[in-house]
């Protein structure tokens, strides 16, 4: 009882999801129109329950869809319009083109898609000739049936029997004179084979059938074994391939085979052994002179000689059915030669891509910043290191002496250091820019003083570039010592440099400092209008300096972000980058006072010149 209703459950969801699953199908295609006409065709929609003529897009499949299912997608399949209506509460499908017809038959694959689904069908319409070309063989056919009434009625009998046979697959066909094998095969052919498959196969089984066992060779009066499912034992691509070969070898006068169709009519025992039960009893000899029948099949028309040309409509339909084939046959050979083009490129461009020479491969190895960087740390620290020292030998030489002021400060004596570097540097240029150097790190660890002892020792020592004066000059104006600043100035004048004379000017007037009325050089007064406030506070503050003893000098003081941008360019430079220096500079022009725009600017004419 229980498995009874697990049944029962289970069909009813399945006639359920079936039916929700599947509501369309294609059914058969009526056609309407003859050769030489415009394709008017109608095909039928089943099982559209629930849809509407809308919901429904009729079409050709795509290209490969067709290639999949082994068809051939012609260029006339593209001209047909599909319109999907309804037609007494039924949907139907009405196919027309513009172009009449030229092939007698017409194979395709129609794609339908709707809401829940897509479903493809191949169609194979035959094409028939139009009805004033059947009509015209009427009286033909009376005369043939009158001569046929004439034969014993065994004969009779058999023959009806043979060819009211129904053409299926795994059938027997009696061929007739109208009868191709392309008409047969389409009909005749299993499901999911192509009529080239069906032809090859129809050969095969009766060989003798044929002229030379080719698909053209066909001959009326046999009685065909029609090939099932089982029997196909050939792919749909070497199929069509020997269908052309074949059709290729028909054309060919050199071949020996006959071009075009040709109907032969077959022997007698021929016909003996496809009816075997029904044997002829009569012989030409026995019937009455004008109903001997030489020939019967090719008798049509008139009672001339049977090796004349029959010239009835039915053989003009069949040329033109061939002349199609011929031309299907053509256009194809074209096509394949087309393809072997291509494939000959392509293996062209394959083999030169094969045997291309590789390239050898170069490794770039990364450039070693680490070690570049610890080099630059323990120079560093090793200059670092060599200012302590001579910073402590100064610090305890200013002890012994009592210390000086501040116009004594920049006149001291040379220290051992300092002749120990006179002695390694001889030339002026070098000591300068060994000196710009040494007063670059300590303003850059804020100690203008120590950067002023190192570049008044040099000047001393006669390294007069423009770079280090100007520098001194700067370091003077920076911490206030103006009198030092004057004395300096005075001895630029003496030497008639106009642009350092000018340049020097320019850093002392930036910092408030003019020419007094009566003096030769220059006064310790800031232009402003409080004159001897100014004064007290320059001479406090050169007072603080100097009292201020060793430590003060050693921990410097504090520079401004300009300053500090100057340092950092500077370290671009040291580390190889122009592009970030330069533009560092060019910020330090924008804002900074005229002393670190001279700077910016020696600094970026400096690398314009490297």
């Amino acid at each position: 009882m229980k498995r009874l209703i697990q049944r029962t459950v289970v069909a009813a969801l399945a006639a359920l999801f079936a039916h929700a699953g599947w509501t369309l199908g294609l059914g058969n295609i009526s056609l309407r129109s003859h050769l030489n006409e415009p394709l008017r065709a109608e095909l039928l929609l089943l099982k559209a329950d629930g849809l509407d003529a809308a919901d429904i897009q009729l079409g050709l499949a795509s290209q490969q869809e067709f290639e999949r299912l082994g068809v051939d997608r012609a260029y006339f399949l593209t001209g047909i319009v599909f319109d999907v209506q309804v037609v007494d509460a039924t949907l139907v499908a009405q196919m027309t083109t513009k172009m009449p017809l030229r092939e007698p038959y017409l194979n395709f694959v129609v794609e339908a898609r709707w809401p829940e689904g897509r479903l493809l069908r191949e169609y194979t319409l035959l094409i028939d000739l139009p009805p004033t070309m059947t009509e015209a063989t009427v009286g033909i056919s009376a005369q043939r049936s009158s001569r046929e009434a004439a034969l014993p009625e065994k004969r009779a009998s058999a023959t009806e029997s043979s060819t009211a046979d129904v053409i299926r697959p795994g059938g027997n066909y009696l061929v007739r004179n109208a009868d191709t094998l392309w008409r047969i095969a389409s009909t005749a052919k299993p499901e999911r084979i192509t009529i080239e498959q069906a032809m090859l196969s129809v050969v095969l089984l009766n060989p003798e059938a044929f002229d030379r066992e080719n698909v053209n060779g066909l001959k009326s009066g046999y009685l065909l074994n029609l090939p099932t499912a089982g029997d196909i034992a050939i792919s749909a691509r070497d199929a069509r391939a020997e269908v052309a070969r074949q059709n290729a070898a028909w054309s060919d006068p050199s071949s020996g085979l006959r071009p075009g169709l040709t109907l032969v009519a077959d022997p007698m025992p021929a016909i003996d052994q496809a009816l075997p039960a029904a044997p002829l009893t009569a012989t030409p000899d026995t019937l009455p002179p004008d109903e001997a029948p030489t020939q019967p099949d090719l008798s049509v028309g008139s009672a001339q000689s049977s090796m004349d040309m029959p010239t009835s409509p039915e053989f003009d339909a069949l040329l033109i059915k061939v002349e199609a084939l011929e031309r299907n046959l053509q256009r194809m050979e074209q096509q394949l030669k087309q393809r072997d083009i291509e494939l000959e490129v392509l293996r062209s461009q394959l083999l030169a891509a094969t045997t291309k020479p590789e390239l050898p491969i170069i490794v770039t190895q990364p450039e070693k910043d680490s070690f570049r960087w610890l080099v630059l740390g323990a120079v560093g620290l090793l200059i670092a290191g060599a200012s302590a020292g001579w910073l402590g030998q100064r610090a305890r030489s200013r002890t012994q002496s009592g210390g000086d002021d501040g116009v004594k400060h920049s006149e001291q004596l040379e220290t051992p250091a300092e002749m120990t570097q006179e002695g390694l540097l001889s030339d002026p240029q070098i000591r300068a820019a060994k000196a710009l150097e040494e007063a670059e790190v300590y303003l850059a660890y804020g100690r203008p003083d120590q950067a002023e002892e190192v570049l008044s020792a040099a000047f001393r020592d006669g390294a007069t570039s423009q770079s280090l004066v100007l520098r001194l000059l700067e370091c003077y104006v920076e911490q206030s010592h103006f009198r030092e600043a004057q004395s300096l100035l005075a001895q630029i004048e003496q030497g008639g440099d106009a642009e350092l004379i000018e340049r020097g000017s320019q850093i002392l007037t930036s910092a408030g400092v003019t020419r007094a009325p009566e003096g030769t050089g220059l006064s310790l007064v800031p232009v402003t209008d409080n004159s001897e406030e100014v004064q007290s506070f320059a001479e406090a503050g050169v007072a603080d300096q100097e009292s201020s003893g060793t430590e003060e000098s050693i921990y410097g003081l504090e520079t401004d972000p300009v300053d500090s941008k100057l340092d950092l360019a500077r370290a671009y430079l040291d580390m190889g980058d122009e592009e970030g220096a330069r533009l560092v500079l060019t910020e330090v022009i924008r804002e900074g006072n005229l002393t670190q725009q001279a700077e910016a600017r020696e600094l970026l004419l400096r690398l314009e010149v490297s």
